[in-house]
């Protein structure tokens, strides 16, 4: 889903490029792609349609993480290998 607060300064660029080699190597992604502007490899990830990032984009290479509820992870540990008390 589009989200117009995001801006593509609120991403880290290393990590969006960090990516690309990952793409590259599985076929997702052409050669050619390393050497793009953060823009157009934001839609190649599809992160970016008609100028506007999707949350998506936050979730994966956001600088801050926005509060994202439905991203939240619990955990919870036990002693043993039961949850028996």
């Amino acid at each position: 889903m589009a989200n117009s607060d995001l801006k593509i300064s609120d991403l880290d660029e290393h990590a969006v490029m960090g990516a690309v080699p990952g793409g590259i190597k599985c076929g997702r992604l052409p050669e050619a792609t390393i050497r793009e502007d953060l823009p157009t490899i934001l839609e190649k990830f599809n992160l970016l349609h008609e100028g506007k990032l999707n949350n998506a984009s936050a979730v994966l290479f956001g600088r801050d993480f926005y509060y994202y509820p439905q991203c939240l992870l619990r955990l919870a540990c036990f002693k043993g290998t039961t949850i028996l008390v």
